[in-house]
């Protein structure tokens, strides 16, 4: 043995989790003892290694047999007996860390306040991932669903890595310990949405920055994505939204997955974007700089004003219309009772401020009525 090879901690590690690494790495179980007290495993590509793996518990040197093993996979591997224990540890887990990069966390700390809004928003997140697990949704509100409340006990905060300044959330998995194939667990149905999710809401935030369209978040819901997740990510980012995050969602070896590798990033530049989404989800926002054709549909003014508005349908996106108020000034509410009677197409241009029940110009410029045969 090397000198870096020691007796392995007392720890909860599981038999399962072991012969599931084993598995992994290569080995493989050619038979147990007649009394069920050991299994015999070799490597496939060297018939000279070999581990011999206690089975009771209830063995007297049970805990010095499992050193010996486990320190004899180590020695084989040539790496210390602690690298082996993460790794056989995390083998049941997938992990999904949340890197935050600022000059202020360049030496692996973080400011109080910021650090506990940034654990809470990672913990959002993961909510967020498991309620669009269940159901897609573009704003989650209410009680949350018996399997995400569940789904989130089991989740474990891992210890904080150097590297800026990294949250590691930790998502256990029920190891299969037969030959049938199992369905996949929800915990793996959560992390693969995730990492879904946020592909799809930084390839929207991206193309939102060139087009300022809105409907460019409308397919990521069908990725998982809501605002409950948009705030998570941009809470993630700092109070002044002033940190780039990275998220790395790392599944565990024993289930097969198509999961990306590489982070998904989020710098400052996406925020804005993001946010934008977020009121977009929730069905309160600004359209900027829009030109909106339709009919008078009701003209509002009280006695005595000049001024007045008008109500006008239109389509705002696709084919569902809203009705937009506009404030119209003396000489355009005279030409819209004008339009209104005669059934006269009329034309606006401004920031249109949507809500789930209301649709109101903010800014009306160039008012116009189009009289027969103008369009044509």
């Amino acid at each position: 043995m090397t000198n870096d090879l020691q007796a392995a901690p007392d720890s909860p590690i599981s038999l399962e989790r072991i012969e599931a690494y084993l598995t992994h790495a290569g080995w493989s179980e050619d038979h147990r003892l007649d009394d069920g007290v050991a299994s015999i495993w070799h490597r496939r590509d060297n018939d000279l290694a070999e581990v011999v793996l206690p089975l009771r518990r209830s063995l007297r040197d049970f805990k010095d047999r499992l050193d010996d093993a486990l320190n004899t996979i180590a020695h084989f591997e040539r790496r210390p007996i602690g690298t082996l224990l993460k790794d056989i540890q995390g083998l049941g887990a997938d992990f999904v860390r949340v890197r935050v990069i600022h000059d202020d966390v360049v030496d692996g700390s973080i400011p109080l306040e910021e650090g506990v809004i940034l654990n809470e928003k990672a913990r959002d997140m993961m909510m967020a991932a498991a309620m669009s697990s269940v159901a897609r949704k573009k704003t989650f509100i209410g009680a949350r669903g018996d399997i995400a409340l569940t789904y989130m006990k089991s989740l474990r905060l891992g210890q904080t890595s150097i590297g800026s300044y990294v949250v590691n959330v930790i998502a256990p998995i029920q190891i299969a310990t037969n030959d049938i194939e199992a369905t996949r667990p929800f915990s793996r149905v959560v992390t693969e949405n995730l990492s879904a999710a946020l592909l799809s809401l930084s390839e929207a935030a991206e193309a939102y920055q060139h087009t300022n369209d809105l409907t460019v978040f409308d397919a990521t819901v069908s990725h998982g994505v809501s605002s409950n997740l948009c705030e998570a990510v941009l809470g993630m980012g700092g109070r002044e939204h002033q940190r780039k995050i990275a998220v790395s969602v790392v599944a565990t070896p024993t289930l097969p997955t198509e999961i990306p590798a590489a982070a998904i990033e989020f710098s400052t530049r996406h925020f804005k974007a993001i946010e934008a989404a977020i009121l977009y989800f929730k069905g309160d926002y600004v359209l900027e700089g829009r030109t909106i054709r339709g009919y008078v549909k009701r003209l509002d003014r009280e006695h005595g004003d000049e001024d007045g508005s008008i109500s006008i349908t239109a389509i705002l996106f696709g084919k569902n219309e809203k009705h937009v108020q506009v404030a119209l000034h003396p000489p355009e509410y005279v030409e819209a009772i004008r339009a209104h009677g005669l059934g006269l197409l009329v034309e606006v241009h401004g920031d249109i401020h949507v809500t789930p029940r209301t649709a109101t110009m903010l800014n009306p410029l160039g008012f116009r009525v189009f009289e027969n045969g103008d369009l044509l």
